[in-house]
């Protein structure tokens, strides 16, 4: 029996939907999405996901898990008790507030570890065959997918973002929004030195990002504005300077960088800190721009060496830093804004110098 297929409400006449559709299909099929477990393993592809997440996050609140992996109670629910029974991840309590008490945690365990690796391993070798393979064919092909995979993705990222403010602002076009054009990346200026509501606007991005995956709260803002605030009070000495990436299309803040020539106490080294863009501008270069121009100070003032700390699970972040040559130097674990997590310590030193142990 043969099927027709409905015309949907809004015509389509771009040959490319149906071709970008029928790739997506089969390659949910292709990762074994729609298999009970994944691979090798006995987890289910929800649980696998969950795993990974908690990995990068070193630890993760169910909180943010909901909101970066989009399930709902019951999937994220069963998915974690999957990893708990298995011995994979296990709970922690953060701080001591009671807040923080009744926020419910995961942290890997040894044995997590050891199966994340073989699903590393197992990843990382179908995507180095299928790179392989494609480049035997044509040499270009692995930019070609990297882009276009990074493309996709992060429209439909951003339009998601779109659709999920407009229907927390009571939008009443939000249920129309998937009907309008992708929103087209933001055109983005960096700006050297103080600007009203820097330091408003490096909260607001600090907090908003890590109080939704990682459930840091009031300890977190305490900390950090005092400590940003005690920076912009010597922005006007020559060793330390702040940047703001600015939405040219709003003027606002969609980023910000600071480099401390002092806090470090070590003469000709510098201290990056609180690079954070916004979530409207991700995937548009603003972060890259950014550190381009906290680096152009650093050789200017004449730094000999770069330090940062940053998590694990930034791993875009991360990847930007290896590009200005940040080195991934230990990773340490410290109390800070009331709970204990890992640090990566990353270090830059000027060509020519010994690099850090």
């Amino acid at each position: 029996m043969s099927c027709t297929v409905a015309q949907p409400q809004t015509p389509n006449t771009d040959p490319n939907i149906p071709q970008i559709r029928a790739a997506s299909r089969q390659l949910a099929r292709e990762w074994g999405f729609f298999r009970s477990t994944y691979e090798d393993t006995s987890l289910s592809p929800a649980a696998t996901h969950c795993l990974i997440e908690i990995a990068e996050r070193g630890v993760a609140t169910d909180a943010g898990l909901r909101h970066v992996l989009r399930f709902d109670n019951h999937t994220l629910a069963r998915a974690v008790s999957e990893l708990v029974d298995a011995g994979l991840v296990e709970p922690v309590l953060e701080g001591s507030g009671v807040a923080s008490r009744r926020m419910t945690s995961r942290r890997m365990t040894s044995r997590g570890c050891a199966v994340l690796a073989s699903i590393d391993d197992m990843a990382t070798g179908q995507v180095q065959t299928a790179l392989t393979t494609a480049e035997a064919v044509d040499p270009a092909a692995a930019a070609t997918i990297v882009s276009g995979l990074q493309l996709y993705a992060t429209t439909l990222h951003a339009l998601r973002m779109r659709q999920e403010a407009a229907q927390t602002a009571r939008d009443p076009l939000a249920t129309a929004a998937s009907t309008q054009p992708a929103p087209q990346p933001a055109a983005v200026t960096i700006q050297a030195g103080y600007r009203p509501g820097l330091l408003a606007r490096a909260m607001e991005m600090n907090t908003a990002y890590f109080s939704t995956h990682h459930g840091w709260g009031m300890q977190f803002e305490a900390d950090l504005s005092a400590s940003l605030a005690d920076l912009l009070r010597r922005l006007d000495r020559p060793m330390n300077q702040a940047w703001t990436a600015i939405d040219a299309r709003t003027n606002r803040i969609v980023g910000v960088i600071f480099i401390d020539g002092e806090d470090l106490g070590l003469p000709g080294v510098a201290h990056l800190r609180s690079f954070i863009v916004d979530d409207s501008v991700r995937g548009s270069g603003a972060g890259k721009k950014l550190i381009a121009a906290a680096m152009a100070f650093v050789d200017e003032v004449g730094f000999e060496e770069v330090r940062l700390n940053t998590i694990r699970e930034l791993a875009a972040a991360r990847r930007l830093y290896r590009t200005f040559g940040f080195v991934e130097a230990r990773e340490v674990e410290i109390q800070e804004f009331g709970m204990v997590f890992g640090h990566l310590q990353c270090v830059w030193k000027r060509p020519g110098l010994q690099a850090t142990d």
